[in-house]
Parts: structure tokens; sequence; C-alpha cells
């Protein structure tokens, strides 16, 4: 069966109103992103937290999804959202959609599902600008959000939605290119004034699959769990390495973050 999470909880904050009720060609966000992801997945879930509009309950429901509320978790935000579901809702893979994302299309669906399978990968996400993957969208393992609920209670609020990559044991990063022609249908808006054009800071990324074989964010859990700093340091600067040789420059930073944060209060 193929499983879908539509992101739906966000504060919009720097939007300034609700994004997922703005209007484009007559839908909303939210319209647009759950037409196309229902003709592609058998079963939508809706995630949607205290900050979620009304009437987007009331659209999810007429359409047929269901809606997950957050759930009571040490973590915030995106890994709350997909932990909800994941505690009611089994899959072997969850497609994963922020609602930022109005124009993406079918095709990418169909490719996010179909590429997933390759390669034995545990997570799939597509690139836009080089070295920041695109995480608001992408296929997660069923055994990856296992890992991210782990990573909830260690690391707590200091938990992010690329742990949930960081946990898959082979995870794909892949250009645009591999999904479509127009870079615009992987636009994440922010602000009113984007959504005519192509919202990008950075260069436009060139390649075509970067596979990572990660087994350091595991075990560097295990070791925290152990109380063993030492060990767990060891273990996230070994991944640190390991992304800034793929050129993940996003996930690199995130682990030094991680790696500061252990270094000087010896807990997350």
């Amino acid at each position: 069966m193929r499983a879908a999470i539509i992101l739906v909880g966000g504060k919009s904050k720097r939007y300034g109103s609700p994004k997922a009720l703005e209007v484009i060609e007559g839908k909303t966000f939210f319209e647009r992103i759950y037409d196309i992801v229902d003709q592609v997945a058998d079963k939508v879930y809706v995630s949607v937290s205290k900050h979620t509009p009304p009437s987007i309950h009331a659209m999810a429901r007429m359409k047929g999804a269901k809606i997950v509320p957050d759930e009571t978790y040490p973590c915030g935000g995106p890994p709350r959202a997909l932990l909800s579901v994941y505690n009611n809702y089994k899959h072997n893979k969850y497609l994963v959609v922020g609602v930022d994302y109005p124009f993406i299309n079918r095709d990418i669906i169909e490719k996010l599902y179909e590429y997933s399978s390759e390669s034995r990968l545990s997570a799939l996400t597509p690139v836009l600008v080089k070295g920041y993957p695109l995480v608001m969208i992408g296929v997660l393992s069923l055994r990856s959000l296992e890992i991210l609920k782990k990573a909830c209670y260690v690391k707590q609020s200091k938990t992010r939605l690329s742990d949930a990559y960081r946990a898959a044991y082979i995870s794909g990063f892949y250009g645009w290119r591999l999904f479509t022609d127009d870079p615009r249908s992987f636009s994440n808006i922010n602000s009113p004034d984007e959504i005519d054009g192509l919202p990008v800071s950075g260069e436009l990324f060139t390649g075509d699959r970067v596979h990572v074989k990660n087994n350091y964010y595991p075990r560097m859990l295990e070791c925290l769990e152990n109380n063993d700093v030492k060990c767990a340091l060891m273990m996230l600067e070994k991944e640190k390495e390991l992304y800034e040789s793929k050129g993940i420059s996003l996930f690199s930073r995130h682990v030094a973050q991680d790696i500061l944060w252990l270094s000087n209060e010896g807990v997350y």
C-alpha cells in the first residue's frame, strides 16, 4: 500500500497567515497538494496541530482523508507529526509532503515512490539547491521512523526532520532533474511574494543520484542511551565526515550542531 502524509501543522509565521489556505488558480495550497497526492497514494494522512485552521479539517474530511492530530512527544514540529502518524498507522514506507510545496505535480509523486524502491533505499529526498536536500518532500521507511522515535526521546526538542533521514541505513539524495524539468515545482513558498518566482538561494544542484550508507546515527543514539557521551561524539564526528564527503552540507551542519550541544552540555 502506498501511504502518504501531508504536513499541515505549521504556524506559517513567515507567511503571515495560514499558508495552507492561500489560493492559487482557484485551489488552496492544501487542496492542490492533496488532490495530486491522492491520485497516486492508496492512503492519505493529513497531519494537523493546534495551529491548523478548522477549515483544513473540514476540507480533509470532505476528501476522505484520515486526519491525525499531533500527539504528545518530547520532540516537536515535523518529527512529532510523523511520529503521531507512525504510532497509529504502520506502513512499510511513507511519502511525506509539506504544504509549503503547492507546485508539486503527479510525476514527482510517482517518481518518489518509484525511486524509493531502488537500491534498498530506506529514505529518499530530492535536492534542488546544491548541498541542501528538500527534507519536507521525501519517502521514509518504517524503520527510519522507529529510530526517529528513539531520537525524539534522546534529543527531545533538538530533534529535526533531517534526523529521520539520518536514521535511514541507506538514504538517496536525488537531483531535481530526475523528477521534473521545472525547478519551480520544488518551490518552498514562505511568503506571498515568492509565489510568482523561484525562491531559491544558492546554486542549483546538477548531480544525479547520491547514496549515503549511514550506521553512525543509530549507534550514536545507543551510546547516549548507555550514557556514553565520548562514544556518541565519536559517532557524530564520523557521521559529519560522511556527509561532508558526500556534499550534503545541510546534514553535516546539523551534525556539527549536535556535536557542539553535546560537547557543551554532555546531554542533549
